[in-house]
């Protein structure tokens, strides 16, 4: 039985048509897997980043890649310098590139484009088995980054969605999530009596800027120290209520976020000098 091996990782499905058409052009068999389908409460954050993946026999790996090397060129031409590969020095820049299946599409570009503006010379003659299975970066660079924490904004918007439906079904649990989100359906219990999708709406209203700001924060520092800042204030309404568990979660939270942004500023800093 033949194996298809992962090589690239799509957004969404107009980018993986446009790599598949190229493969169907010169006759290079692949499979294109929609993972968007696995649907869980675990890795529902992950969906947002990566829907479908491309698969090729081992032997076809290296002319895809020659192949799309030569059609994304133009693609990156509007890609500006706010994506977290830029913080990355030489050496992480070609441990990438060695490493292509744990990237996006859009990674492998931005590689590209840094490695060529750098004029870095790319070592395609490594066997796919002697890669690295996970990229290297460099001693002055910290693995936690915005990148890497930016999901703790969904999972807190994810637990208020979670926490707003089981309080409608009547059952007594309480996740962590957004503290303000449980004043809102609170006060309008209050006010209201029981349970109502005005409450409801006002979560996924809140719950969704958070799910936003995982989103882009990840490429944007701005974006990612704004969803900071609203966790942070957020998190001082939850101090009143003598939840400890639940204040405890919120700090871990806090604590990974800030240390990502933190690493990330002084990534930026290094590479600028």
């Amino acid at each position: 039985m033949v194996e298809y091996i992962e090589l690239l990782k799509f957004h969404d499905f107009e980018t993986a048509k446009a790599y598949t058409e190229v493969l169907e052009k010169h006759g290079i068999d692949y499979q294109l897997e929609d993972i968007s389908e696995r649907f869980s409460l675990v890795h529902i954050q992950n969906l947002a980043e990566s829907k479908f993946i491309l698969k090729l026999k081992e032997t076809d790996i290296q002319k895809a890649n020659q192949l799309f090397e030569n059609e994304i060129d133009e693609s990156i031409k509007n890609i500006t310098p706010n994506h977290y590969l830029y913080s990355f020095s030489d050496n992480a820049i070609l441990e990438a590139l060695a490493n292509k299946n744990e990237l996006t599409v859009e990674e492998i570009s931005i590689a590209y484009e840094i490695a060529k503006s750098r004029n870095l010379k790319i070592d395609n003659s490594i066997p796919l088995d002697e890669k690295p299975t996970k990229i290297i970066k460099s001693n002055n660079f910290k693995s936690v980054t915005i990148q890497t924490t930016a999901n703790w904004f969904s999972t807190f918007a994810l637990f208020s969605i979670l926490n707003a439906i089981l309080l409608r079904l009547g059952v007594q649990i309480n996740f962590p999530g957004i503290t303000t989100t449980k004043i809102i359906d609170n006060t309008i219990i209050n006010l209201y009596g029981n349970p109502n999708i005005l409450g409801f709406v006002i979560c996924l209203i809140v719950a969704s800027i958070f799910i936003i700001i995982s989103r882009y924060g990840k490429h944007n520092k701005w974006i990612f120290g704004i969803g900071l800042l609203l966790l942070f204030l957020d998190t001082l309404l939850l101090v009143t209520s003598g939840n400890w568990l639940l204040l405890l979660f919120n700090f871990i939270g806090l604590a990974s976020l800030t240390n990502g942004l933190l690493n990330t500023l002084k990534a930026e800093k290094q590479n600028i000098a």
